[in-house]
């Protein structure tokens, strides 16, 4: 997309970028030295209007760390990368198509059998490497990997509905929920006070999510498998009739399958009121993932 393009979709959205980097085999710098170089050379880049000191960098594999494949199918699969130094052990999800971009990523915590039942927590498939040890992992639920994460959970602080909060349960909906990470932080954080209607189009991810991740399904979910212009256009609808039914907040985290346009979610939800019929008009909150 042009300059031209980028600034018109921000100031539609009034949202977030996060700058997709891919690292390759020439260059063997770990994570955190990556985003040391390239946030002043992404600074340049920014857009006169743009608030944010420094360009967040979505989060790449380490080609430093050791892995173990835990499961795949013909376009993903799941992995744990330990680091060599502190020995945390992250579980990932990763596209087959580019294993270098981290789909989905959770911290996994070393423990014991008898710690497990204690804690009530229940094990994860475990790589041999602690099996034979007599260890298993589970969730380090206390732990949260991804920064694009953690900005939507504080964006529900910005809320103005959130006045109304605890008392009346916020209602959100996501649009591309995955394995379930946002909606587990969410409830992780927001107990029952937050509800949530969850769209994806492949029922997979949310079964992986609870059998490979540890996320525990939630009475306050409703999981619809279908497309989300589809949901969008049925709910436009209803919330048209019932205002009761709109959102306080829209995730939308959809990926474009096309990366000629080079946004996601692809630019057809931004062309229709449809979105904008769901949601309370006093707040909106949208984050995009620009590929390059």
């Amino acid at each position: 997309m042009t300059a031209e393009g980028n600034l018109q979709l921000c100031n539609q959205t009034q949202s977030s970028r996060l700058i997709l980097v891919k690292p390759n085999m020439f260059n063997t710098d770990n994570n955190d030295k990556l985003k040391e170089k390239i946030f002043n050379y992404l600074a340049m880049f920014r857009y006169e209007d743009c608030l944010i000191e420094k360009i967040p960098v979505f989060t790449i594999a380490d080609p430093n760390k050791e892995t173990y494949n835990i499961y795949q199918e013909d376009d993903f699969l799941i992995r744990d990368s330990i680091d060599s130094k502190s020995h945390e052990v992250y579980r990932q999800l990763v596209f087959k198509e580019n294993q270098s971009e981290i789909q989905s990523e959770v911290k996994l915590r070393i423990t014991t059998k008898n710690k497990l039942k204690e804690d009530g927590q229940h094990a994860l498939t475990t790589i041999n490497k602690y099996k034979d040890k007599g260890l298993l992992t589970c969730l380090d639920d206390n732990f949260i990997c991804s920064f694009y994460i953690k900005c939507l959970l504080t964006g529900i602080a910005f809320l103005n509905t959130s006045k109304d909060f605890p008392g009346k349960k916020l209602r959100i909906l996501i649009l591309g929920s995955g394995i379930g990470s946002i909606n587990f932080y969410f409830h992780k954080i927001f107990k029952d006070n937050v509800t949530i209607d969850s769209v994806e189009i492949d029922k997979r991810y949310k079964e992986i999510g609870e059998k490979y991740f540890g996320f525990s399904a939630n009475s306050n979910d409703s999981w619809h498998f279908e497309d989300a212009r589809e949901y969008i256009k049925r709910q436009s609808k209803e919330c048209s009739k019932d205002a009761t039914k709109k959102y306080d907040m829209i995730i939308i985290d959809i990926n474009n399958l096309n990366r000629i346009d080079g946004i996601s979610p692809p630019p057809d939800f931004f062309n229709s009121d449809n979105v904008n019929n769901i949601y309370v008009k006093i707040f909106s909150l949208i984050y995009i993932k620009l590929h390059y």
